[in-house]
């Protein structure tokens, strides 16, 4: 074991699966969030997923493909109007798709 980290104690090891099993919604950023406010325990998101993980609790997020479209629906009207959206793909005039990984504006 690595200097500084220290092995979860088995009895949170199963508190956290249970937790897991009664809500199969929660993703693990969520179950980490909960039980260290509920418990009282802190337990990083990288750890609760290493566990999940461990116990094939860990299912594939459910992905909505969104195709870029030509234009934008809402149309800037004045500078400084157009920012970057939650899309992780934007198709421009030109045809060329940008990966937009930060938010920042979009010149018109």
């Amino acid at each position: 074991m690595e200097a500084g980290k220290k092995r979860i104690p088995d009895e949170i090891r199963r508190q956290i699966v249970d937790l897991a099993l009664e809500e199969p919604e929660v993703s693990p950023r969520e179950l980490a969030v909960r039980f260290t406010d509920t418990k009282r325990y802190f337990v990083s998101k990288a750890s609760v997923y290493g566990l999940l993980e461990a116990y094939d609790l860990i299912t594939s997020p459910a992905f909505l493909v969104i195709k870029a479209a030509d234009e934008f629906s809402d149309k800037s009207s004045a500078p400084n109007q157009l920012w970057q959206t939650d899309f992780a793909c934007l198709k421009v005039s030109t045809g060329i798709r940008f990966r937009q990984d930060v938010t920042r504006w979009l010149r018109p």
